[in-house]
């Protein structure tokens, strides 16, 4: 899916009680340093939600990587313990939970969320993006 160009100036709903595996649409982060994100799940949820960036802002974030389509996971910090997950490794939340984090793309271009092995449970994902100044 290529971008949809969604400006991210005011909280944004990317993922709705989603229960299965997917790659949201690109979501256009290019003016922002920041990327915060509420994660939501419901019950125990048995799966990985990982971030996925570009520069070029005709990536294909939903497409494998490649040459031609050149994108990286992102690392995510948790704003309530302070701790990270490293990008490719992802948050995979397991109990129920609702928690704020923050994504650096700085100098992407577009970003989408990515849930992996899902078997159980379901995720909400709200984003807004955060310039060093203020938004």
């Amino acid at each position: 899916m290529k971008s949809s160009n969604t400006r991210l100036t005011s909280l944004t709903a990317v993922l709705s009680a989603q229960a299965s595996n997917t790659v949201t649409a690109n979501l256009r982060v290019k003016p922002y340093d920041h990327i915060m994100f509420q994660l939501g799940t419901v019950i125990a949820t048995d799966g990985t939600i990982k971030v996925r960036s570009s520069v070029d802002k005709d990536a294909d974030l939903t497409a494998a990587k490649s040459v031609s389509n050149m994108w990286g996971y992102k690392y995510i910090w948790n704003l309530d313990t302070g701790l990270g997950s490293q990008g490719s490794t992802g948050l995979t939340p397991g109990a129920s939970l609702v928690n704020e984090y923050k994504v650096n793309v700085d100098g992407a271009y577009i970003m989408a969320f990515e849930i992996t092995s899902q078997t159980a449970g379901a995720y909400t994902v709200n984003v807004y993006g955060v310039n060093k100044y203020g938004s």
